[in-house]
């Protein structure tokens, strides 16, 4: 498989741009986030601060990843799922059980 190396650039200039234009400021930033986090609530995910800490997997929101992500409390801290290994994160935005069908 071959890869335009120019236009993968070309696109993620453009989206760089696109986001400047949508956020220019910081304040602009924080305030897209509580916004987000807001509308993640009213459609029924929980705040973070009250996920699981009795090893139940969860799904969660977490900075830094594009979730949603299998979580898990692991004793010393959450843990999200990827790549095949547990990487430890600070803890969830927001959360949600395991839909029933994936609950392991």
């Amino acid at each position: 498989m071959r890869v335009d190396v120019h236009s993968l650039l070309r696109e993620a200039e453009a989206q760089e741009k696109a986001r400047a234009e949508q956020l220019p400021t910081e304040q602009d930033c924080i305030r897209m986030m509580v916004q987000c986090r807001m509308r993640l609530l009213e459609i029924g995910w929980r705040s973070g601060e009250y996920a699981p800490r009795n090893g139940t997997e969860f799904e969660a929101i977490v900075a830094g990843f594009t979730g949603p992500s299998r979580c898990v409390w692991l004793g010393s801290g959450f843990f999200v799922a990827d790549g095949g290994d547990w990487w430890p994160v600070a803890r969830p935005m927001v959360y949600r059980p395991m839909p029933e069908k994936e609950s392991r």
